[in-house]
């Protein structure tokens, strides 16, 4: 029997606590700028808008927001799965919210390492920088698929980790991204075995 939308919303929203969890709390004990993650009613609230509310906030420094995501077909692919359409939603929340210094956090579970990528709403940087790759590498693509059947960007692991937009670096050290990548298999790995 084929799930509902409230169903799906459901089973996703308890599938990625896990994922946010791991990014807050790394975030959070390394950075400290009052990183939390904000409620999933309130994320409901604004996906019934037409709008992606990120998953974690900062008290600290309240214009910047990141959206979490896992890659669980990284694993078989090799490639990271960016969906316009999530992209096109996290802008018109941060534009109606005045949030311009949005992230996302890609974990894949082929390393199960994360890579924060800039958004640049402003000038829509991350988009760009995708749709270029796109014209110019053969070995990335812009496909219709992802869970509506919307434009996706595939882009191989080692070319998302060569991007401009990925700031992992200034946000994490490798001694970071090896400990992170331990737990983070841990933590998440059981999904793929289920």
């Amino acid at each position: 029997m084929d799930e509902t939308p409230q169903q799906r919303f459901i089973r996703m929203t308890q599938e990625s606590i896990a994922s946010e969890e791991l990014v807050c709390h790394y975030l959070e004990s390394k950075h400290g700028f009052g990183f939390y993650l904000v409620s999933h009613e309130l994320q409901k609230v604004g996906k019934d808008s037409g709008w992606h509310v990120p998953d974690i906030h900062s008290h600290k420094n309240p214009k910047t927001t990141i959206e979490v995501k896992e890659d669980l077909m990284c694993e078989k692919t090799g490639n990271l799965a960016i969906e316009e359409h999530c992209l096109q939603r996290l802008k018109a929340w941060s534009v109606a919210h005045k949030k311009p210094n949005m992230f996302l956090a890609y974990i894949n579970h082929r390393d199960f390492r994360v890579d924060f990528f800039k958004c640049g709403h402003d000038v829509d940087y991350l988009r760009k920088e995708l749709e270029w790759l796109c014209v110019f590498r053969p070995d990335c693509k812009e496909t219709q698929g992802g869970d509506s059947g919307l434009k996706l960007w595939i882009i191989p692991l080692n070319v998302a980790r060569s991007m401009q937009s990925n700031i992992t670096s200034s946000i994490m050290g490798e001694l970071d991204q090896i400990s992170f990548a331990i737990i983070s298999k841990k933590k998440l790995s059981r999904r793929n075995n289920g």
